[in-house]
């Protein structure tokens, strides 16, 4: 995913705002100009975010969005790039604590369509899409929140303490009947911190926007089932009576030998 182009963020607006002597003969941009000078020290503002677009083929779907909250609410539209297999945007709505003792919230909206499967069978674009997730954060305790996974992906969905992730299933109908799936999962996790007003800031969060293409899920997690090797047909069994005459066999060749040798020294 991309950011909207041509399309600010709130924020830069707001500083645009500041930014123009018009605006500044009002009263309203003294106000926030005062609040900035007196959060500023307390919340540095971070809003701009950070895309990692991580994989996207035909059967996989990962990307991965970095930001924290700062002190001015702020919007953030991600739009699909053009010509790849899914089809992808979303919405990020950083909401900061309004007043003191109160939390800053998180809220994430994802609509996603499989357009283009891995199997030749597959029918595309999937018509049971798109498909719409979201999820929300509103801290209540300092500290890290979520499951940090060893790495983005099918790790950032699987069940363990403190994760916090969403998931979805869809049928991905085949051209020769019954279906393949499309399995969707949107998590977060990160860090919260309290101020001296007890307001608790995202300080930092992670976004994983998930997708995986299966022939047959995983009854148990998210993802795929594993398929498991195929083991080699084993070769011809000789029959018992086979065996049991192979021992005998040989002792009778090996004594005619024998006899063989021992009239031919007599000879001599």
């Amino acid at each position: 995913m991309q950011r909207r182009p041509g399309l600010p963020s709130l924020l830069a607006l707001a500083l645009n705002l500041l930014r123009s002597p018009a605006a500044l003969k009002g009263a309203f941009p003294i106000i926030i100009a005062v609040g900035l000078v007196l959060l500023g020290p307390l919340r540095v503002d971070a809003s701009g975010i950070t895309i990692n677009n991580l994989r996207e083929d035909a059967g996989f779907f990962d990307t991965l969005v970095k930001g924290s909250i700062g002190f001015i609410p702020d919007i953030h539209f991600l739009v699909d790039i053009p010509n790849t297999p899914w089809e992808s945007s979303s919405t990020i709505f950083e909401a900061p604590a309004p007043a003191p003792l109160l939390p800053d919230i998180l809220r994430v909206n994802w609509t996603i369509q499989h357009l283009v499967g891995p199997d030749p069978n597959d029918i595309d674009p999937n018509a049971f899409g798109p498909t719409d997730l979201s999820l929300r954060f509103i801290p209540t305790v300092a500290g890290p929140f979520g499951s940090v996974p060893i790495v983005p992906g099918v790790f950032s969905c699987s069940p363990s303490p403190g994760a916090i992730f969403t998931v979805t299933t869809i049928a991905h109908p085949l051209a020769t009947g019954g279906s393949h799936f499309d399995d969707f999962c949107l998590a977060v996790w990160g860090n919260v911190s309290a101020n001296i007003f007890g307001n608790l800031g995202i300080d930092s969060y992670n976004i994983n926007y998930v997708a995986i293409h299966c022939d047959q899920l995983d009854p148990a997690a998210f993802g795929c089932a594993s398929v498991p090797p195929l083991t080699p047909a084993p070769g011809p069994v000789p029959e018992p009576s086979t065996l049991v005459l192979l021992g005998p066999g040989a002792l009778m060749m090996a004594c005619k030998k024998l006899r063989h040798k021992v009239r031919a020294i007599v000879r001599r």
